[in-house]
């Protein structure tokens, strides 16, 4: 199955979030990260997923907790993203 990558992000996303350092390094964060613990596994919807991240990125949403045990079945929400890519 092809997954083009025709997104257009929105090009006011940095204006709708707010940012604050994190501590000296001059890395901006967001207020609001998106954990895909649920959602994200290799038993939901992929056109789903895809659309609550891209919704996300366009509010300024620029952090992704991607931690390798979230699923369900664990570490699925890795192996979801990165075989479309």
């Amino acid at each position: 199955m092809d997954y083009p990558l025709n997104n257009q992000p929105a090009t006011d996303r940095y204006d709708r979030m707010q940012y604050k350092y994190c501590g000296k390094s001059g890395l901006q964060l967001p207020l609001i990260s998106l954990g895909l613990w649920h959602n994200f596994g290799s038993v939901d919807n992929f056109s789903v997923a895809t659309d609550m991240i891209k919704y996300a990125f366009d509010h300024g949403i620029t952090h992704f907790d991607l931690a390798n045990n979230y699923g369900p079945v664990p570490g699925s929400d890795d192996n979801l993203l990165q075989s479309r890519t």
